[in-house]
């Protein structure tokens, strides 16, 4: 019989572990990305920052999912904060960025079982077309808009990015 104290510690243990990673593993990325493919007024071209948090939500029980998400908010806030310097709009840019990643998730996990995620060719087509796709352009057409109203940024500029 496992112990309920340890048991909780475990579990516990766990969540820090999948938000530190979250938020390290993000903020470093993030910031990568905004400094070489931004001018801080307009969105990065390429976000690998994403690519810590998906795997990590496909990984871990939906139960540690807010702790994975609010640590790589948290993360997305300081990196922008850091490369672009503060502006209440840097809220909405890790609220958009952890929903593109929620949405990801969540629509892999509905069409294929999580154990074979990229068991088969079908697998990971309908992968890429979720998270790399289907998340990524409704982010896109979101964080372009608040861009936009934002900073008069050109939103087919930006949308193009």
């Amino acid at each position: 019989m496992v112990n309920s104290g340890t048991a909780s510690r475990a579990v516990l243990e766990r969540r820090a572990d999948a938000a530190i990673i979250a938020a390290v593993g993000y903020f470093v990325l993030a910031t990568i990305a905004i400094q070489l493919t931004s001018n801080g007024y307009d969105i990065a071209t390429i976000w690998p920052a994403d690519a810590i948090i998906l795997p990590l939500l496909l990984r871990e029980p939906r139960a540690n999912w807010g702790w994975v998400l609010a640590a790589g908010w948290a993360a997305n806030l300081a990196a922008n904060t850091v490369a672009r310097g503060w502006s209440p709009v840097l809220v909405t840019y890790g609220v958009i960025n952890m929903g593109q990643v929620l949405l990801a998730a969540w629509l892999v996990l509905r069409h294929t079982p999580k154990a074979e995620i990229f068991a088969s060719n079908q697998a990971i087509w309908r992968f890429v077309l979720y998270a790399g796709g289907v998340a990524v352009l409704i982010a896109a057409l979101i964080g372009s808009a608040v861009t936009a109203l934002a900073f008069g940024a050109p939103f087919l500029v930006s949308v193009s990015n």
